[in-house]
């Protein structure tokens, strides 16, 4: 009897300890996004103490979300940056990391074309036989959006606004408010390309 209390006594303290890490973790980019409504319209909140905090608001008179998933992929904890951002765009089209694609399992791909960035990092363009999109591809704002977006799993941008993925092992890191802005500031300029 004794052993299987000091059994679950040791499973409580290892639970009270994911406990803690997940909220120190998540203080930490709460702290972060406070740090970034400083500097925007919007608010932060959090649903409880334990819970991802998502920031709304607003840059540009345009609605701004930014909000935090994971999985795990390939052996690793992955948390996703979400940012929705509500612009009106003429052009549909999807960028997509080509690696994190073919780890979803996207089956046949049609109608796309296959790019880099500065880092050597592949991306696959969808659809690339629109001429919009052929003269997106050439202009300097979306070069830039490709080589400053670390960590970027997907952009779908459709007629009612963007979504954009970012992928990190270091969310904290990558929530700092320099980061933060800068992913902002070439998702702004990007919008306005094909806005």
């Amino acid at each position: 009897m004794f052993y299987i209390l000091l059994f679950i006594l040791a499973l409580l303290i290892v639970w009270a300890l994911l406990v803690w890490v997940r909220k120190t973790m998540w203080d930490a980019v709460h702290r972060n996004l406070l740090d970034l409504e400083d500097h925007l319209e919007g608010r932060v909140m959090r649903r409880s103490f334990v819970s991802r905090p998502f920031f709304h608001g607003k840059i540009s008179n345009q609605t701004l979300t930014i909000n935090f998933s994971s999985e795990k992929l390939s052996g690793k904890r992955i948390t996703y940056i979400d940012i929705s951002y509500a612009v009106n765009v003429q052009t549909s089209l999807t960028i997509t990391d080509k690696i994190w694609l073919e780890a979803q399992n996207p089956g046949a791909l049609e109608d796309f074309v296959l790019l880099k960035n500065q880092q050597g990092q592949e991306f696959i363009l969808r659809p690339a036989s629109h001429p919009a999109v052929k003269k997106l591809i050439k202009e300097k704002a979306f070069g830039e959006l490709l080589d400053g977006l670390s960590g970027l799993a997907y952009i779908f941008i459709g007629k009612t606004g963007m979504i954009c993925e970012l992928m990190t092992e270091e969310v904290i890191k990558a929530t700092e408010l320099e980061n933060m802005q800068n992913y902002l500031h070439l998702l702004e300029n990007f919008s306005r390309k094909i806005g």
